[in-house]
């Protein structure tokens, strides 16, 4: 008998699946997807109609038999909260399934001037109070999910670091927020979570992604056939910390010549801040001054694009993606520096080209946020014990 369960329940998990991805779908493109009979998945779509967890969407046009109805993930059926957590920020947003955002706010929050209880009780009224303000119902929440960089232990729902913040560290900051909540909660690394919400919302359509970030270092989410890639002590990903020049500049891991500080959104304001010998500079003060022509920001930003480069060709010689997806708000500003870039890293690889590796340049300004939803999501779609779809 609980074989049966289970078989059913994974059964379940597939379909909803297959009418998560592919939108609008009927029965006979379900059978043929699966490689159910058309009795399983009759009484499957019957069940989740039942729940409300799909809905008809229409009538599909009429090839000479009977018209097949066509039906459609119920996306408002359960909302999903996610949480990022920066070294001076802190992010909340409550999306449906199809990740549109109902609520959102940002405060800032330099976490690492407080205590763990005291940035832990920020993050639970904000929490709460995204709840209230939303008029959200709790028991249709399907989970938490939280953002954070530096390494996390993701099984146990454990931070081992948050990078530039010491303070918080070996913190199991998922059940610190189930208990409180009483709500399941997910915490993993961000760029973790940001290469699943690719995965999730089908944008790249391949198996093995690398999603590079320059945003708070330089971090990468690895997606290997299909799956993350998180290593044996969830420390793969830590891409900036790789040595390539023994002279460089001192990176915050305490050691020098790591690809981090030459190559990411830090490393630029730090480095115009010094040429101009000025406080409080922000990468979009770097940027409206690469803008106006200021020799000083493009010196920069060109030579940091010489180093992403770099770090671009490490990349595929270690992971021998089909696609790699950069996030790089500067780049975006830039589209002569981005194609250089591209240009470049095709010419130093020899054993790839055009055809075979597909860059994207990442146009999603919340993405940290989109991937803790993506991580709840994902939970629910692939867990036959615990999903919320299963009850």
């Amino acid at each position: 008998m609980a074989n049966n369960t289970f078989l059913k329940q994974r059964n379940m998990l597939e379909i909803i699946k297959i009418i998560k991805n592919m939108g609008n779908v009927t029965k006979p493109e379900i059978v043929k997807a699966t490689g159910f009979t058309q009795s399983t998945v009759h009484s499957f779509i019957i069940e989740l109609l039942e729940k409300d967890i799909i809905h008809e969407e229409g009538i599909a046009e009429s090839n000479g038999g009977r018209k097949a109805v066509i039906y459609r993930m119920n996306e408002d059926k359960f909302k999903i909260f996610a949480v990022d957590i920066g070294d001076s920020y802190i992010s909340v947003c409550i999306s449906n399934l199809d990740f549109k955002s109902i609520y959102s706010k940002t405060v800032n929050y330099k976490i690492n001037d407080y205590g763990i209880s005291e940035g832990f009780e920020c993050i639970i009224r904000l929490i709460n109070s995204a709840i209230d303000q939303s008029q959200t119902d709790k028991n249709n929440i399907l989970g938490i999910g939280v953002s954070v960089s530096g390494t996390v232990d993701f099984l146990n729902g454990k931070i081992y670091q948050i990078t530039n913040s010491p303070k918080w560290c070996n913190i199991p900051l998922a059940k610190m927020i189930e208990d409180r909540t009483g709500i399941n909660t997910i915490i993993d690394k961000d760029n973790n979570n940001a290469v699943l919400y690719y995965k999730m919302e089908d944008i790249v359509n391949k198996s093995n992604i690398v999603f590079l970030s320059t945003r708070k270092g330089i971090g990468t989410g690895v997606l290997i056939e299909g799956n993350v890639y998180r290593g044996s002590h969830f420390l793969a990903g830590e891409f900036g910390h790789i040595r390539i020049d023994s002279t460089g500049a001192i990176c915050k891991c305490g050691r020098t010549g790591c690809i981090e500080p030459l190559a990411s959104d830090p490393g630029i304001v730090k480095r115009f801040s010094l040429i101009k010998k000025q406080e409080n500079i922000s990468l979009n003060m770097v940027i409206e001054a690469a803008k106006q022509n200021d020799e000083a920001a493009l010196d920069v930003l060109n030579d940091v694009a010489d180093n992403l480069t770099l770090a671009l060709s490490n990349v595929i010689r270690i992971y021998d993606p089909s696609e790699i997806i950069i996030d790089c708000i500067w780049l975006q500003n830039f589209p002569g520096i981005y194609n250089t870039i591209i240009d470049n890293v095709y010419e130093d690889n020899n054993f790839v080209d055009r055809d075979n590796l597909i860059f994207t340049l990442s146009k999603e300004d919340n993405i940290l946020l989109l991937g803790a939803t993506a991580l709840v999501l994902d939970h629910h779609l692939n867990s036959d014990a615990t999903s919320k779809f299963l009850q």
